[in-house]
């Protein structure tokens, strides 16, 4: 890959290469480099897919680009075609959350972008292998990520390369989406973990992205977002899609969003339970919704049944330990809901009366 690197000094249009800032990505190599036009810095990317594209040094033309296979030569053509097509979407749209796309240009026979540069560093650089970000690190950085996909995905246009690689941190803390515009599906699939680099980046993209026929849309980004959040949180790679979609197939269990284990554990207490299966791979118990406020014993402030704790507190006296409902009840007025009598200690009117989830 280091003879595929322009060297520094290389002159590309009005670019001069300062030095080589990633390599082995899934288009190729990115550079920091000096606009002469214009005396800014700015990120350069070269459409150079490893394992599809290589350095082919001819003549009066010693950093050309061409394919590594005649087979591949339609799908290189393809790839340049695609990437100048949407580098023209890309060319007026401007988002304070979004590194701006400044240039698309063709030159040692292929096609080359200016981004500008960030005056900080990617994500992954900043953090170390397993480390993770504290919630309210995570809290100031993803909700701009998420604004600025949403003005991606308003403007018609999609990222589909979103990742901590391609985040920028600006020195001033904010975050920036960058990095979107060399990344295209045309090359998806061929180069899925062709180097470390592409097959770190392939873990934050849906399985949709691979498949031929697969149906991209804001979607995709969400689940890249979410992704992405969940290597913050965790300090863990995210796993990867396709993997998943062949261990489901393979037997895993199926999901519950309601498991009578937990809720035992949790409450330190046996109970009864049927399962109640509303579509494929639910496997949840039949459950019974509490339906309106002030109607839980417990005292989980956080929960939606209670409006204080003090409401909650009076709920826990009145409730029976001996009971599978968390109801509370008392000699009162019966309700049945599916079959089951359950006795409300709410005076004269019972204030709930629940109903299948």
């Amino acid at each position: 890959m280091a003879t595929n690197l322009l060297p520094p000094g290389t002159m590309v249009g009005r670019y001069r290469i300062e030095q080589p800032i990633a390599q082995g990505g899934p288009d190729g190599p990115v550079y920091r480099a000096h606009d002469a036009a214009t005396s800014r810095r700015v990120t350069l990317l070269e459409f150079l897919p490893p394992g599809i594209a290589e350095r082919a040094a001819r003549g009066e033309a010693p950093f050309a680009v061409e394919p590594t296979d005649f087979d591949f030569r339609p799908l290189f053509a393809a790839g340049i075609a695609e990437i100048q097509a949407l580098a023209a979407d890309f060319a007026a749209f401007r988002h304070a959350n979004v590194l701006p796309l400044l240039d698309c240009f063709a030159a040692n026979d292929t096609v080359y972008l200016a981004v500008e540069a960030p005056d900080g560093r990617t994500l992954d650089r900043l953090l170390g292998p397993s480390e993770a970000l504290s919630p309210d690190e995570v809290q100031e950085i993803m909700p701009t990520l998420f604004a600025g996909a949403d003005a991606i995905h308003k403007a018609g246009l999609l990222h589909l390369d979103i990742c901590p690689a391609a985040i920028a941190i600006r020195r001033d803390g904010s975050a920036a989406l960058g990095r979107a515009h060399l990344v295209r599906r045309t090359l998806g699939a061929t180069a899925r973990g062709a180097t470390p680099a592409l097959a770190a980046r392939d873990a934050y993209r849906a399985e949709e992205y691979f498949q031929p026929s697969g149906k991209l849309g804001p979607w995709t980004d969400i689940y890249a977002l979410c992704a992405t959040l969940f290597r913050l949180a965790t300090g863990k790679p995210p796993p990867d899609p396709l993997k998943r979609r062949r261990d489901v197939a393979g037997g895993l269990p199926e999901g519950r969003c309601i498991d009578p284990v937990r809720l035992r554990d949790v409450g330190a207490s046996s109970f009864s339970s049927r399962s109640a299966p509303t579509r494929t791979g639910c496997n949840c118990i039949q459950s019974i919704d509490i339906g309106e406020y002030d109607t839980c014993p417990q005292g989980c402030a956080y929960c939606y049944a209670n409006r204080d704790q003090e409401s909650a507190a009076m709920n826990l006296k009145e409730h029976s330990d001996t009971s599978e409902s968390i109801l509370c009840l008392g000699p009162s007025d019966p309700v049945t809901v599916n079959g089951q009598m359950h006795l409300f200690d709410r005076g004269s009117e019972p204030q709930t009366r629940g109903f299948t989830a």
